[in-house]
């Protein structure tokens, strides 16, 4: 028996289609064909052809990553059917986590067909070819050889959450025969790192403001959408910075007199607890300014923040009631301590 090869597909359902065409690793088993040269490069330089990103906040659901194998004889003297053996993958983080165990299952012989053709878009094999993983010649005969038992194929699949973070991940296929005999062969894919961040607010109410007063709207880091409390979440598999963008605030009504009728300076600060906030003050109207970022605690993937904001009017400032528009901004930082 030989474990011929293994690869990896992504999609969103752990079927024989391939929904989400990628763009997988370089190794030199048979069924594989030679790295290409234009896919877009890790920090380390390494280049795997399957680049999967997660759902962020797994909405609806978390990705599906497909795994597949070949076994066959290998050996003309080896009279012991593909078909016995059985196949399991071991799925590590970046870091060495152990993500996942995944047991494989027999692709049925009236199921063989349906895998291809190769030549054709949209079918498992057809994704495999181009991404680079299986040489065309390879994958027009695996059909028939899995119909006729001269090979086995298999398949399984496990989800990838945004919180199991991001970077080379690593699978190892592992086939064993009924004499328990075993043979391993790995790849490795790119899990593409992302930020997104979401607030539970849609607007902040500052009420009516007079000259001199200090306005301020404290957040939680309780997620309750609509909440009056602000709160930023991180659904990317990246830590990331957070940021705020404020424009100046204008009277709404009609001025009832001289004086001032914007508000050009602000503060804000960002936590995930009360006694740990990171401020910025003073924040001058559409100046991007961080409040979390590698300095201090960053917001790592599943995480929640609260978001104070707050101003001081001038004491020339006509009273009544102001308007403008907050935006919190993201970037995608390094920090430790976030899971895998």
């Amino acid at each position: 028996m030989r474990l011929a090869c293994v690869w990896a597909l992504t999609g969103t359902q752990p079927d024989a289609s391939d929904d989400d065409p990628a763009v997988s690793p370089p190794a030199d088993e048979s069924c594989r064909v030679a790295a290409p040269t234009n896919l877009p490069a890790q920090p380390d330089g390494a280049r795997h052809r399957l680049q999967v990103r997660a759902l962020a906040g797994d909405n609806p659901a978390k990705r599906i990553v497909q795994l597949w194998g070949m076994v066959d004889s290998g050996d003309s003297a080896d009279t012991t059917s593909p078909r016995t053996s059985s196949i399991t993958w071991a799925v590590f983080s970046p870091g060495g986590k152990r993500l996942a165990d995944v047991s494989g299952t027999a692709v049925a012989t009236d199921r063989c067909a349906s895998l291809g053709p190769a030549t054709v878009q949209g079918t498992a094999l057809n994704a495999a070819v181009t991404t680079g993983q299986i040489d065309l010649a390879e994958a027009q005969q695996l059909p028939d050889g899995c119909r006729l038992g001269t090979l086995a194929l298999y398949a399984g699949s496990f989800g990838l959450s945004y919180l199991d973070g991001c970077g080379e991940f690593r699978v190892e296929g592992t086939a064993r025969t009924p004499k328990g005999d075993e043979r391993t062969l790995s790849v490795t894919i790119d899990v593409l790192c992302f930020v997104s961040l979401e607030i539970d607010f849609g607007s902040i109410e500052w009420g009516s403001v007079a000259p001199g007063q200090l306005v301020k709207v404290d957040g939680d880091s309780t997620w309750l959408p609509p909440s009056g409390a602000p709160t930023v979440r991180n659904v990317g598999s990246s830590p990331s910075a957070v940021g705020v963008v404020l424009s100046p605030l204008s009277m709404t009504g009609p001025a009832d007199g001289p004086g001032r009728r914007s508000v050009t300076e602000f503060g804000a600060c960002a936590g995930l607890r009360p006694e740990a906030m990171h401020c910025a003050s003073p924040i001058t109207a559409s100046v991007p300014t961080e409040l979390l970022n590698e300095s201090n605690e960053g917001l790592c993937p599943g995480a929640s923040a609260r978001l104070d904001v707050l101003f001081r009017a001038p004491s020339d400032l006509q009273p009544g009631r102001y308007a403008g528009s907050l935006k919190v901004v993201s970037r995608p930082i390094k920090i430790a301590g976030c899971g895998s």
